[in-house]
């Protein structure tokens, strides 16, 4: 089961600086090399974050059983539903249970994947970092430096595809507008209503989509009960400007309790209550942020308390809307969908023509 960009010359070279964590600083990395054996780069990146919470020790608590999670892939027409279980501390297996279209990696239900994340040729959350410019990059955009997410490395990631092109700057504007298209039941939290229409930066109330898409499966592990060893920091990917952002969990009133119910009722009905807010707070600065952040400046995860984007939905859909600012149709077209097998939400995605003022002929379509 070849991956579809397998015969891509893509390449991830680690320059500009010691990458302690990988020791891989010189050496150029293959895409077979950052990802499971077999599996879908758009898979493995949408199931990063369900990874990273139970590696961590949490676990999710919508699910019966605490080691594993239904998660499916960001290509509403193929809609490959995934189950990931921990198997132990090192260890997980992904099995492909249903799926709706044909998958162009030609999966089967039945099909298993085993993996150990710490083997692989990067670190995930390197992996996750660089996804979605890997993307613009396989299409041809430009070559990309990105920074390592751990504040401690100095390592940058470059991204190539043998030619030789421009290196482009990543920090983007917000030309994406995103659509609620359909969904098999409501959500609740978020998406009430189809034909509701979000810019990128929604889902983070205000951030920066470059850095919440490094955040995010932080943020979610913090809010499902995952233990760091000390308090988690990362960097956003820009290679020559960025910032240091913490992720802060803030348990709310009645933390406890509300901890006590989720576990009382798993076994018989999950409920999956929010018990801690998530802040993302700026901490520190190298070079000037193009955003214009500044030390101190905190944003607030959004759990369904503000309108908004889904931040799940946000960052399964991501790489899709960051080819779209580059003017590259994404490989299933301007289109995606939340990971929530339940829900079903699928999304369109259309670009903002900002010198006109106007929405994209699409859109306004929309919006008649």
């Amino acid at each position: 089961m070849k991956s579809v960009y397998s015969q891509k010359d893509v390449q991830i070279k680690v320059v500009g600086g010691m990458c302690e964590k990988c020791n891989i600083t010189g050496k150029k990395i293959s895409l077979n090399q950052i990802k499971p054996e077999g599996m879908c780069m758009h898979a493995f990146h949408v199931l990063f974050p369900y990874i990273l919470t139970f590696k961590k020790d949490g676990s999710f608590s919508w699910t019966h059983n605490k080691d594993d999670v239904e998660v499916q892939c960001p290509n509403p027409s193929v809609g490959v539903n995934m189950e990931l279980c921990k198997l132990d501390n090192k260890n997980f297996e992904v099995k492909i249970n249903k799926i709706k279209g044909v998958c162009p990696n030609k999966y089967n239900v039945g099909d298993v994947f085993k993996f150990n994340p710490e083997e692989l040729g990067i670190c995930p959350g390197a992996f996750n970092a660089v996804f979605p410019y890997l993307n613009a990059v396989i299409f041809g955009s430009g070559e990309y430096q990105i920074a390592c997410p751990n504040p401690e490395c100095d390592g940058i990631l470059k991204l190539s595809n043998g030619k030789k092109l421009k290196i482009k700057e990543i920090c983007r504007t917000d030309e994406i507008k995103i659509r609620a298209a359909g969904m098999s039941r409501i959500c609740h939290r978020y998406h009430k209503h189809l034909d509701e229409i979000f810019s990128v930066n929604s889902a983070a109330n205000g951030l920066c989509p470059d850095a919440f898409h490094v955040a995010y499966p932080y943020c979610l592990a913090l809010l499902y009960n995952a233990k760091f060893n000390s308090e988690v920091k990362l960097k956003c990917p820009n290679a020559t400007n960025n910032v240091v952002m913490e992720i802060i969990k803030k348990p709310r009133t009645f933390y406890f309790l509300i901890k006590l119910i989720k576990r009382l009722s798993r076994p018989i009905y999950p409920l999956d209550l929010i018990d801690s807010d998530i802040i993302i707070k700026i901490i520190g600065e190298n070079g000037k942020c193009l955003r214009g952040y500044k030390v101190g400046e905190e944003f607030v995860f959004n759990t369904g308390q503000t309108k908004g984007l889904c931040p799940a939905s946000f960052n399964s859909i991501y790489p899709a809307v960051y080819l779209l600012e580059n003017d590259i149709n994404p490989p299933w077209g301007p289109i995606g969908q939340c990971p929530d097998c339940t829900a079903n939400v699928t999304y369109q995605l259309a670009k903002h023509k900002k010198d006109k003022g106007l929405m994209a002929e699409q859109l306004r379509e929309w919006l008649k």
